[in-house]
């Protein structure tokens, strides 16, 4: 299908456009009520085409209705209005425009309008509180992307477990193979974001991080140390001030995943916990062994 694959945010003089990310998914939650189902739409932009401001954040965005049932066949043509982010019905708010913190897309349509098997061309737009505005100033926003549909309620079938020698058995999940043990006394989690054909290669990896010490307890600290100055601007719009004893970093989770892209590097996120942060996140980013970047998520 032929689409742009973008994402458009106009406020006053602003235009801001994002590519998509490849693809979105629509699923749904069977029976959420007697023959009644909650269909689900996950949407996350990529990046600026044109317009960006240094530290532009990234916009991904959740959508949900109620079907009597949801039918994927029916879905071309259709036109779903959501009016607003709450809803009485569901009593919970059924949108969110996720953009640097969590905003209501109010007068949201959404069309389905061409389709080719599992894949579906939606376009969408709705409209959201600007946060840079000064008073109640309105975004108006504009998706036009390709979903998949994606099953979620038959169960799957998991692998058995593998054994990675020197690094411990790997259980398939959803998502990843998952496997826990110790990173230099941290209690841990290795999770390889793999298909079949590229769980050797991960595991490979994993194998050179815990028995060869590629990147170590220390280098991880060393470059939280180093990216921290980066995260400046977040911690003066958030009104925190970074005195972070940087020893008391922990990794808790080690995720591995190959780049999307065609140089098919290995991507390592090392997931960490503060005992001051309580319960923000922290993920440290390497590319082939390099660090390109630390980020912080506040949790409020």
């Amino acid at each position: 299908m032929d689409c742009p694959n973008t994402l458009t945010i106009r406020s006053g003089k602003r235009t801001t456009v994002f590519a998509m990310k490849d693809e979105g998914e629509i699923w749904f939650r069977q029976n959420w009520k007697p023959k009644i189902d909650q269909v689900v739409v996950n949407l996350e932009a990529d990046g600026v085409i044109s317009g960006g401001v240094e530290y532009q954040p990234i916009p991904s965005i959740i959508l949900s209705w109620l079907d009597s049932p949801f039918d994927l066949d029916g879905l071309l043509g259709r036109s779903i209005h959501i009016p607003q982010s709450y809803d009485e019905v569901q009593q919970d708010h059924v949108t969110d425009f996720y953009y640097d913190e969590h905003l209501d897309l109010d007068d949201v349509h959404i069309d389905f309008v061409e389709r080719d098997g599992k894949r579906l061309r939606v376009k969408v737009i709705g409209k959201a509180i600007d946060p840079e505005a000064t008073g109640p100033d309105l975004m108006d926003i504009e998706i036009d992307t390709v979903i998949r549909f994606v099953d979620r309620n038959t169960p799957p079938v998991f692998q058995p477990p593998r054994i990675v020698e020197e690094v411990g058995t790997f259980n398939q999940t959803e998502y990843f193979w998952k496997c826990e043990r110790e990173f230099e006394g941290c209690p841990i989690v290795i999770r390889l974001s793999s298909s079949d054909d590229s769980f050797d290669k991960l595991a490979s990896y994993a194998r050179s991080l815990i028995t060869q010490k590629q990147i170590s307890l220390s280098v991880i600290r060393q470059d939280i140390r180093v990216r921290l100055s980066e995260l400046k601007w977040k911690f003066d719009a958030f009104h925190v001030t970074p005195d972070f004893d940087v020893d008391d970093f922990c990794p808790d989770t080690f995720t591995i995943c190959t780049s999307d892209d065609k140089m098919d590097s290995i991507h390592l996120y090392v997931f960490l916990t503060h005992p001051a942060s309580g319960t923000d996140n922290w993920i440290l980013r390497y590319a082939d062994g390099e660090c390109y970047s630390l980020e912080w998520i506040p949790d409020r």
